[in-house]
This record gives structure tokens, C-alpha cells and sequence, in this order.
């Protein structure tokens, strides 16, 4: 999933159900495509790119840090649901 965030954040969030961060990144890389197409404003493509990119893998990075939390909660719960049973 990083890979798709790091080259196509668009299909990364249309993987990930997000209609409105695909559409947003999708019309920046377009623009960041035309753009690129001069090559005097390949600067401001790969600024677009970047900030697209940048925020797949925020949400990449959030989506993975709440799986890592619930699953420590759920450890958590059952170690203190067995300590009380035993007593």
C-alpha cells in the first residue's frame, strides 16, 4: 500500500473508499500531468505530486497506527479480563 500511496495516491484513496481525497488528489495529478507536459513548470508538477503523495501517506500511516493501537487494546482487555477471572 505505500508503494500505490508513494506513485498513485489517487488509487491508493480510491482503494481505500475515500471519494473525496481521491477526487481532490485525482484533479492535482492531472494538473501536476499537464504540467509536467511544459517543461519549464516541472517544478510546480512535482510540487503537486509531492503534496498529493504527502497526504496518501499520512492517511496510510494513521490507518496503520489505529490497527496497532486497537490490536494493543485488544490484548489489553483479554490479560485484564483473565487476571479477573482467576480471581
Amino acid at each position: 500500500m505505500i508503494l500505490l500511496a508513494i506513485l498513485l495516491p489517487p488509487a491508493y484513496f480510491l482503494t481505500q473508499k475515500k471519494t473525496g481525497m481521491f477526487i481532490l488528489t485525482s484533479a492535482m495529478f492531472v494538473v501536476s500531468f499537464f504540467l509536467a507536459m511544459t517543461i519549464v513548470l516541472i517544478p510546480a508538477a512535482l510540487i503537486l505530486w509531492a503534496i498529493a503523495t504527502i497526504a496518501a501517506l499520512r492517511h496510510n500511516q494513521r490507518r496503520v497506527f489505529v490497527e496497532i493501537l486497537d490490536d494493543h487494546a485488544r490484548k489489553v482487555g483479554s490479560e485484564v479480563a483473565t487476571r479477573l477471572q482467576k480471581q
